[in-house]
């Protein structure tokens, strides 16, 4: 049978950001349609892949004057781990002073530089692979937070049961005025927020809670 319910004046409230198809903005470039699955993969997983890189370079060139190795070899795997790291956060770094901004990346980026003028590039190296790894994980985060988001998307109905006398209607959300009566069937997503009227049943409010997860 389903159960009835009648909308509450939050309706009006929701009513400008109500959307009949709910669009979730994930960051990412509108070029990664292009890519192949595996390039897509790669693309999400760059930044970690720099970190681990200039990372790699920076063990060997510490290795190696741990060792008493050759100096030119030591500071060639120094210089790479700063071109590694350094180059992409040079290029972020650059796009925000063009915009006036300065932000703990650029006052980062200066250090290591400092650090590298006053002879201690190894330290400098350091300071921008941690840099790099920090950006990377807090990328990484940040999308498994929009994937989360945008799984929700599944979960919110476009539609609504209206009932109109002795009839019920499917019509968009948009088109449920405050105060109508909806029809919830058995099964179905309660699509508005509103005050139960008629009928019983029971309701899975685990995405909502978080139990699901």
């Amino acid at each position: 049978m389903g159960i009835r319910a009648i909308l509450s004046p939050a309706r009006s409230v929701l009513n400008p950001v109500l959307s009949d198809e709910p669009v979730i903005e994930v960051e990412g470039s509108s070029a990664d349609v292009f890519y192949t699955p595996g390039a897509r993969r790669l693309n999400q997983y760059m930044e970690l892949i720099i970190a681990a890189g200039a990372g790699a370079c920076l063990v060997v060139a510490w290795i190696l004057s741990a060792s008493g190795g050759p100096t030119a070899l030591t500071n060639l795997f120094t210089l790479l781990a700063f071109a590694v790291a350094g180059i992409p956060a040079l290029q972020s770094v650059w796009e925000k002073i063009s915009e006036m901004r300065i932000d703990v990346d650029v006052l980062m980026l200066l250090g290591a530089g400092l650090a590298a003028y006053i002879g201690s590039p190894m330290e400098g190296a350091l300071l921008l692979f941690l840099f790099a790894l920090s950006g990377g994980l807090e990328s990484l985060a940040l999308r498994r937070t929009q994937s989360a988001i945008t799984a929700l998307q599944s979960l919110a109905p476009s539609e609504a049961n209206l009932v109109e006398g002795d009839a019920t209607r499917r019509v968009p959300l948009r088109q449920v005025p405050i105060g109508g009566a909806i029809l919830i069937r058995p099964g179905e997503k309660v699509p508005l927020d509103g005050e139960v009227v008629e009928g019983s049943s029971s309701l899975d409010e685990s995405a909502i809670t978080g139990e699901s997860i």
